[in-house]
């Protein structure tokens, strides 16, 4: 099957390195996929893109993708960190409060990219799987138990193994396995909030 890169969010090329501020999340990935479903849940036609992503993919599922999974794409290698988690500005930009509520409920978040070695990615560009460490470790797990299945300590454990796991996601599922569940409500409501 093949994975691609359709749009590029405005840029022409995409420059990654292996020292960006925001290592975790050099690259947000949203499948080109779901742009139907949420057409439809919406009642009106899409512009790519409409997810907040840099790079919106063809072929790229969090049923299919994997934590760890390393991707040679243009003359860059980037490898999947974490899922997206939606936040209140996807709601401000399509105007509807629920938005980023609805994209958790339905596990069609995108995903993270770091990037491993340094490199330019065009629109167009082919993605060309080079591992797959832990094949078990999939986006669409990872979401269940972020969104879902919050006190499933076995796996959470089991996620907490993963070198690659980002940061951010690592503290959220230690944090939980010390009993303390998170306050979603500023990432999904932000200024919306009552």
């Amino acid at each position: 099957r093949q994975m691609c890169i359709i749009d590029m969010s405005r840029n022409t090329a995409l420059r990654c390195a292996p020292d960006c501020k925001y290592s975790d999340k050099a690259a947000c990935c949203y499948p080109f996929e779901h742009y139907a479903f949420w057409e439809r849940a919406l009642g009106r036609s899409l512009v790519v893109p409409s997810f907040g992503e840099n790079l919106t993919t063809d072929g790229l599922l969090e049923s299919e993708v994997c934590l760890g999974d390393v991707f040679a794409v243009g003359s860059a290698v980037l490898q999947v960190s974490q899922p997206r988690q939606p936040c209140f500005k996807v709601a401000l930009f399509h105007g509807v409060r629920e938005f980023p509520r609805w994209i958790q409920q339905h596990g069609r978040t995108g995903f993270y990219l770091r990037c491993v070695q340094a490199g330019e990615i065009v629109p167009g560009a082919e993605l060309r799987l080079l591992e797959r460490p832990y094949p078990w470790a999939t986006i669409a797990e990872a979401n269940r138990l972020m969104h879902r299945d919050k006190q499933d300590y076995p796996s959470l454990a089991r996620f907490l193994e993963l070198p690659v796991l980002s940061a951010s996601w690592r503290k959220t599922f230690q944090a939980r396995l010390a009993g303390q569940l998170e306050d979603t409500r500023p990432r999904l409501e932000g200024p919306l909030a009552d």
